[in-house]
């Protein structure tokens, strides 16, 4: 009898779990249905009453881009010219201006200018706002409809009006429409047996471009020492770029796998974990990283794996701090969506996102260009800087009774002078590429491999 009462009691309070579950979830289908029919309300009160007729069409992809945006930055609904934008500039080719913006309190932000396109050579800097485009206020307009704005049959003109932090007054610039092809590489020798890797955004083919470089520059010249790799104003671009440019220069070490980047999602088998796979293609050669505000996405992942593996030391300031994985999903045969869908981590585990990477050094980037005699004569190439010193006496005794001795000493003081100029050029030109020669010498000079 006793056993049976238990038995009634616990089956009652299991019948009442179940019940409160049922009536819970019953409420939230309720609720879910009352916003359903608010969404349905609405949509209904713009195509009765809006002051222009709209097609259905165009009212439920309103609708669903809204509903995009309103949950981050980068989250977007995409029609068909809006995707075949997108396949355009992930394959290095659009019309436009050349720049990468982001929308921030209902002004358009400049992520980075693109190298050698109007905005670049117009002097547009990573951090402005567009305020105004064509005289017409930003303000109400969607990312998209700026960025459309902007974009245009090259040739044709457009104007910006930009505010920049610290300038007195906005800045209004006029700007020709061009084709905007990327080369996502570029390198040149610096300091004579320094390579300088520029990489603009990151494509499809930006790792095997990298690599060609790299050959380039060891041809031109077998003894390098080192390498400067820039992300400055690189805004970033395709995940499998970022983690094969990373393994190009990182150790596979079969029996102590590494990290590149690992995501993660809400689902937790949907976050993924890349690895070292090769070996390093400069074999150890100590390396600078260069970034700065504009360098933002896969640039972080490429800085943020090689300053946690300790292969690079990183230069500049603070990055964007764009942490974040966009999947574009197709919903029909001509449209998707662009949803966020996962964070970014380094290998050490620390999130990019909304942080961004800290450099190792930190430098500021001169704004201002410096034209002072010291560096009209060193342009020139004039040698007034070594005048006053020992050996510019008349009389002065050589350095040892040796004539071979000598020569040597006289051949690296030549090169000392050369040496010299070239920094002086640097400084002058790019303060932060000048800090990182200037820590790539210093390693060398210690015998440190990054």
């Amino acid at each position: 009898m006793m056993k049976s009462k238990y038995f009634l009691y616990a089956l009652t309070l299991s019948l009442s779990s179940t019940s409160i579950f049922a009536q819970e979830s019953q409420m939230q289908d309720q609720e879910t249905q009352q916003h359903i029919d608010k969404l349905s309300r609405s949509i209904g009160l713009v195509k009765q009453a809006y002051v222009d007729e709209l097609s259905d069409e165009k009212i439920l992809e309103g609708a669903i881009d809204g509903m995009l945006q309103s949950l981050d930055p980068h989250s977007r609904f995409l029609d068909d010219e809006d995707f075949a934008d997108l396949q355009l500039s992930i394959h290095g080719e659009f019309a436009g201006l050349g720049m990468h913006v982001s929308s921030v309190d209902e002004k358009i932000k400049v992520i980075s200018p693109i190298d050698d396109t109007p905005a670049h050579r117009a002097g547009v800097k990573a951090g402005d706002y567009i305020i105004k485009i064509d005289d017409v206020s930003v303000v109400g307009m969607t990312l998209d409809e700026a960025v459309k704005k902007m974009r245009g049959k090259p040739g044709t003109e457009v104007s910006i009006t930009i505010l920049r932090p610290k300038a007195p007054k906005p800045i209004t610039l006029s700007l020709v429409r061009e084709n905007v092809k990327l080369n996502s590489v570029n390198s040149e020798l610096i300091a004579e047996d320094y390579g300088y890797l520029r990489i603009s955004q990151f494509q499809g083919n930006t790792a095997e471009e990298l690599r060609k470089n790299i050959d380039q520059l060891a041809h031109k010249n077998p003894k390098l020492r080192g390498y400067v790799l820039d992300l400055r104003n690189n805004p970033g671009g395709l995940l499998d770029a970022a983690v094969a440019v990373s393994d190009t220069f990182l150790q596979v070490s079969p029996g102590n796998p590494k990290k590149i980047v690992f995501t993660k999602s809400r689902n937790p088998h949907e976050s993924i974990t890349s690895y070292v796979v090769s070996d390093d293609y400069i074999h150890g050669l100590p390396m600078v990283v260069l970034v700065n505000k504009g360098s933002a996405s896969a640039s972080e992942i490429v800085a943020g794996a090689l300053q946690d593996h300790h292969r690079a030391v990183l230069v500049g300031v603070k990055t964007f701090g764009k942490g974040s994985v966009q999947t574009v999903i197709p919903i029909s045969e001509t449209n998707a969506v662009k949803l966020t869908t996962a964070r970014y981590y380094t290998p050490n585990g620390t999130a990019i996102q909304a942080k961004g990477v800290i450099p190792d050094v930190v430098v500021e980037e001169d704004e201002r260009v410096l034209i002072t005699e010291a560096s009209k004569a060193i342009e020139e190439n004039k040698t007034a800087d070594f005048e006053f010193e020992e050996s510019s006496f008349q009389h002065a005794i050589a350095s040892n009774s040796g004539v071979e001795k000598d020569q040597s000493t006289k051949e690296a003081l030549a090169k000392y002078k050369k040496e010299y100029q070239t920094m002086q050029q640097l400084l002058q030109k790019d303060k932060q590429l000048a800090e990182a020669v200037i820590i790539l010498k210093a390693m060398n000079a210690l015998d440190i491999n990054a």
